[in-house]
């Protein structure tokens, strides 16, 4: 039997060990809100808005999916209407594929940028400009695909939280090491 709501904000909680107090003074409710919430007391249930707020608080990605899973709009609306969407494999060796082609994609675009840029006056040529902004839309691209990434690898356990920490601390440190993306705190 699935669980409901209510449930599996109380297991995220715990997970993060923290009492419905100290989730309560994250997202700005009472400890006895929290407490409604995950009785399952359905006059208390939250909206996306709130669940947005809990399963950051608490860190956990997977408290949203499956709050968007136990939808009764995508279950009886989203995916009888739009069945493409069904076709769509969730998880991070898809997106995994999906960031390298884009990556592919914005690195193809920046190599025929760089010869542009390089041309006195490149900033008022309209290919320059017309060019610019799809490199950017392929760069953007990249970039919500690889933060999509990291969210599956955490959602599937295949990251947590504290090593993408180090990991994030590690590339700093990579960037200042060679002098580049000192932060201001630092300079």
């Amino acid at each position: 039997m699935k669980r409901n709501i209510g449930e599996m904000i109380k297991g995220a909680r715990k997970r993060a060990n923290m009492t419905q107090g100290e989730l309560g003074s994250l997202i700005g409710v009472t400890a006895p809100a929290i407490c409604e919430l995950e009785a399952g007391n359905r006059s208390s249930s939250p909206n996306p808005d709130d669940m947005v707020q809990i399963a950051d608080a608490v860190h956990d990605v997977k408290l949203m999916q499956d709050y968007c899973e136990s939808c009764p709009l995508r279950k009886r609306i989203i995916i009888r209407k739009f069945k493409p969407l069904n076709n769509i494999l969730p998880g991070a060796h898809v997106s995994t594929l999906k960031v390298c082609q884009k990556m592919s994609e914005a690195s193809e675009k920046l190599s025929v940028m760089v010869p542009k840029m390089l041309r006195k006056g490149f900033e008022a040529d309209p290919d320059f400009r017309e060019h610019r902004n799809e490199t950017i839309i392929a760069i953007l691209d990249a970039k919500r695909g690889t933060e999509i990434l990291i969210d599956q690898l955490l959602e599937q356990g295949l990251l947590n939280s504290d090593e993408l920490q180090v990991l994030v601390e590690m590339q700093q440190h990579l960037c200042e090491a060679k002098g580049h993306h000192v932060p201001e705190s630092a300079a």
